[in-house]
């Protein structure tokens, strides 16, 4: 597999830097954590010899490095929660059979 950054990385990057410029966030460390999470996606492809999305690792060098995107207004925590309910929902979903099946 070779690491190969899409469209909606791309996508997802601007989006992240379109929220630091609203927030205040410096966006020479939102360029540099899509860079670490682009790279730590490209390790894991080269080590599992497969396609790993780059988009996740991305988002978790965000929310690692970027402490205010941690933070959640009171008002917005109940539709996190739902939010991110719904969406270990889907993954569990989605992996939970190709584990137990043990074939993709």
């Amino acid at each position: 597999a070779v690491p190969t950054l899409g469209v909606g990385d791309l996508v997802f990057v601007g989006l992240l830097l379109g929220v630091a410029a609203r927030h205040g966030i410096s966006r020479w460390r939102v360029y540099a954590l899509a860079i670490v999470g682009a790279l730590l996606a490209g390790l894991m492809s080269a080590l599992l010899e497969a396609a790993v999305p780059a988009l996740p690792a991305i988002g978790l060098t965000a929310l690692v490095g970027i402490p205010q995107a941690r933070s959640v207004p009171a008002r917005d925590r109940k539709m996190a929660a739902i939010a991110v309910a719904a969406a270990l929902t889907i993954v569990v979903a989605t992996v939970l059979p190709r584990l137990v099946g043990g074939n993709g």
